[in-house]
């Protein structure tokens, strides 16, 4: 028989890291390539319905690659868990732009992202 032996658990352990990490750096590297284009946009564009749709784009892109890296079914929920708190999280700092949508983005983030695994795993 042609069997591929068993991973080790560290090999296991590293790639559900890498796959955490990969998906969550996806998801915020999109959303700020995103916004950055939206800032320069030379036309007055919609920035609200804009930053929605580029958040759960990105968390859909973010919860895919997590998915396709972890091979494992809990680490996208992990990520997912990441998304609603860090969006949150920024929704009451300082930094957020006034008349943002903190909690509505963090739950667009977390079904992108959910969705995203779902379509890898289906």
């Amino acid at each position: 028989m042609n069997q591929h032996p068993r991973q080790t658990p560290p090999q296991t352990l590293v790639r559900r890291l890498a796959g955490l990490l990969a998906g969550w750096l996806a998801c915020v590297f999109l959303v700020a390539t995103a916004e950055s284009a939206i800032r320069q946009a030379p036309v007055a564009l919609p920035a609200a319905w804009i930053s929605l749709g580029a958040v759960f784009l990105a968390a859909l892109a973010g919860g895919y690659l997590c998915a396709l890296i972890a091979r494992d079914r809990m680490i996208p929920r992990v990520l997912i868990a990441i998304v609603l708190l860090s969006g949150l999280a920024y929704g009451v700092s300082p930094v957020a732009a006034p008349g943002s949508q903190p909690v509505l983005l963090a739950i667009l983030g977390a079904a992108g992202v959910y969705l995203g695994a779902w379509m890898k795993e289906g």
